[in-house]
């Protein structure tokens, strides 16, 4: 046993029974103590114990310069996972995972991160098997949101499963998206590291520094470090260095850990001291970077014999968080800045580039600026909402104060990056000053724009109004708003479809007066929807002319919204057997590339096989579309249409009631889904029980 485990008895036994008690679905233990105070040897301790009880082990270290690149923790955790379990994965999941994980080029089709989540939660089952996963992060106080999201959004759905996580925190830094959240509250056990008592500090000194300090500078000591290992080992180091010291003066070093661990640093020579702020800038420097920074594995030989640093394999990296930070924070603005010029010479990703190109500069330049916003489509395009959020504000900060006209676009950036980012609140508020500041015209109508994207229907259909006005004289921006107006009309319970027709109408004869073919399919999309349920036998001629439009453009969100619309109508217009050989044959198209087009074709297919008497087919589309949902987080009204109009056809009231109520009190401001779960439930009290042909 190392001596830092000497007196953590108690805390052991708690590990131990935590690991071997049999677990029907996630638990965590939280190692919280103060930095340097012995969580990290517990943490270690921790997972030697799994291991030796055949448990699957998966570890991340991160440190506090990684906390703002992405998935650094998921690259950590998941990396080695090895492509033969890559291939058992659905083809966006793995996309999304080898993008996330920087494990292929930058793919053409965006990510959605929800993706990714959905990912992760398919890969934890099976890479455990049989055997008990343990999921162990040390110091997650570091871990980066990105990663935080994805794990907790993967936990939140694998309640079944005995997934065990393992986390060290230090006091009074718990992470804004702490993991054993998503946990039930009742799986979740704390231990907070207390201090080491005189002896084992004593014994400590004696068999790690070999010295034997006089008993008043040992008890001082002790009181000082407050029976943290980390503090007392480096007081020790100091008082070692000067026997012959007065003991009944102060020790000899700060009181604060940042000076205590800077003095430690400070005995490094200034070329040593370089090098190392160029791996604390980076968090940890893989060895092809190193080499590419001339940094050869004597340059740090001073560093790794004053155990400041570590090589992991062909990564190096500071051997304690602590020292990390405290030498970042002591250099100059300017030798940070340095550092990360010279980092952003040797990155290829253009993600780390540009934060490293960002954290270099000290001053507004609109080309470094064009080049940040350039990343953060990189990083959203990939999936990576907080990197992308975190480049389009250097983006924002580094844009002259007199280029108006970026600073707004960066701005409306910056809103839409917060709320992609799960951040509504300040995504409202960047946008209500986007508003406030904006000109007349074009800005004033682009910034009621981004706000009617953070409203429901109702709210967005008042911005988007005043948004028309400002735009006058701008025919591509009037289009836009014009089918956003139409689409918050059919979806908003307070405007009839003439109404939203109109809209749509007026978005496609500008769109057609400009040429812009992505606008026309969007229009054509919303109208075709829109004459079909006014009953216009024109309507699925308008869904194909969209649907052929829009599949032949590069952006896919206008494929989406066309395949939707010809869906519906194909559907609903009765001809079951050409609706259901249209919707297999997209079905089959888009399977591998959008889970999200995937759950819509399986929405109208339900409803088809229940019309045709296929009523088992009907149920596992319907339980699809649920889990598809249930899987990203999404919990619409619509979804449970289907599985609610089942049941109801079986007799199965009860169900049916309960699937329509809790479609009706998700569906306030919502129409067409709002109607059809209201003649579901009503139709529980009405319709008998029907057994299929």
């Amino acid at each position: 046993m190392s001596l830092e485990l000497i007196s953590r008895e108690a805390e052991l036994a708690v590990i131990q029974a935590f690991i071997d008690r049999p677990a029907a679905g996630p638990s965590a233990i939280v190692l919280d103590g103060e930095a340097g105070i012995g969580k990290s040897t517990l943490w270690l301790a921790a997972v030697g114990l799994a291991r030796e009880r055949d448990h699957v082990v998966l570890t991340s270290r991160p440190a506090e310069s990684e906390r703002t690149l992405p998935n650094v923790v998921l690259g950590d955790l998941f990396g080695g996972v090895g492509p033969e379990v890559l291939a058992a994965l659905p083809a966006p999941r793995r996309r999304a995972f080898e993008s996330a994980l920087l494990l292929r080029d930058t793919p053409d089709i965006p990510v959605d991160p929800r993706a990714l989540g959905v990912a992760i939660g398919t890969l934890m089952p099976m890479l455990a098997g049989a055997r008990p996963l343990l999921v162990a992060i040390d110091d997650d106080q570091w871990l980066d949101p990105s990663s935080a999201g994805t794990l907790k959004f993967a936990l939140r759905r694998l309640t079944d499963q005995p997934i065990r996580l393992l986390l060290s925190r230090r006091t009074g830094l718990v992470p804004a998206s702490a993991l054993e959240d998503s946990i039930d509250p009742a799986e979740v056990e704390r231990i907070a590291i207390g201090p080491l008592s005189l002896g084992v500090v004593q014994r400590l000194l004696r068999d790690r520094l070999n010295v034997s300090l006089p008993r008043p500078t040992l008890a001082r000591i002790h009181e000082v470090a407050a029976g943290n290992p980390f503090y007392a080992l480096e007081l020790g180091r100091v008082q070692s260095e000067d026997p012959g010291r007065d003991t009944t003066l102060p020790l000899a070093v700060p009181p604060s850990l940042e000076l205590l661990v800077g003095a430690r640093l400070n005995a490094l020579d200034a070329p040593t001291r370089q090098f190392l702020l160029l791996v604390a800038a980076h968090g940890r420097l893989p060895g092809a970077l190193a080499r590419a920074l001339r940094l050869t594995p004597g340059t740090l030989e001073e560093a790794r014999v004053a155990n400041v640093i570590e090589t992991d394999g062909t990564v190096i990296r500071f051997t304690h968080p602590l020292l990390s930070s405290a030498l970042y924070q002591s250099a100059t603005a300017e030798g940070r800045r340095e550092a990360h010029r010279r980092l952003a010479e040797v990155v290829d990703d253009p993600v780390q580039r540009g934060r490293h190109l960002a954290l270099a500069a000290d001053s507004p330049d609109e080309d470094l600026a064009a080049a940040l916003e350039s990343a953060a489509a990189v990083a959203r395009d990939r999936g990576l909402a907080i990197a992308c959020l975190e480049l389009v504000e250097h983006a924002l900060r580094l844009t002259p104060a007199d280029a108006t006209a970026d600073r707004h676009r960066r701005a409306i950036a910056a809103a839409r990056a917060r709320s992609a980012a799960g951040e509504g609140g300040p995504a409202r508020a960047i946008a209500a000053a986007l508003e406030a500041r904006a000109s007349a015209g074009r800005q004033r109508a682009e910034a009621l724009i981004v706000r009617s994207e953070l409203e429901p229907p109702v709210a967005a259909i008042a911005l988007l109004e005043e948004a028309l006005t400002e735009s006058a004289g701008i025919p591509a921006l009037q289009s836009a708003i014009h089918a956003g107006l139409a689409e918050a009309g059919f979806f908003g319970s307070t405007k009839a479809f003439t109404w939203s027709e109109s809209h749509a109408r007026a978005a496609l004869q500008l769109a057609d007066d400009i040429d812009d073919d992505g606008l026309r399919a969007d229009a054509v999309a919303i109208l075709a929807t829109l004459r079909f349920g006014d009953r216009d036998p024109e309507a699925l001629e308008l869904a194909q002319r969209a649907f052929e439009l829009a599949t032949s453009l590069p952006d896919l969100g206008h494929a989406a919204r066309a395949i939707w619309s010809l869906a519906l109508v194909l559907t609903w217009q009765g001809e079951h057997d050409t609706a259901r050989a249209w919707l297999e044959g997209r079905l089959r198209e888009w399977s591998d590339r959008d889970e999200h087009v995937r759950q819509d074709l399986l929405w109208y297919l339900a409803l088809v096989e229940l019309w045709t008497g296929r009523w088992e087919v009907a149920a596992r589309h319907a339980d699809e579309v649920l889990e598809i949902g249930a899987r990203y987080g999404i919990d619409a009204p619509y979804d449970r249409f289907p599985s609610a109009l089942i049941a109801l056809h079986r007799g199965a009231f009860e169900s049916a009631r309960g699937y329509a109520e809790h479609a009706m009190a998700l569906g306030e401001g919502m129409q067409l889904e709002f109607y059809y779960a209201v003649q579901a439930r009503s139709g529980c009290d009405t319709v008998a029980a029907r057994q299929p042909p």
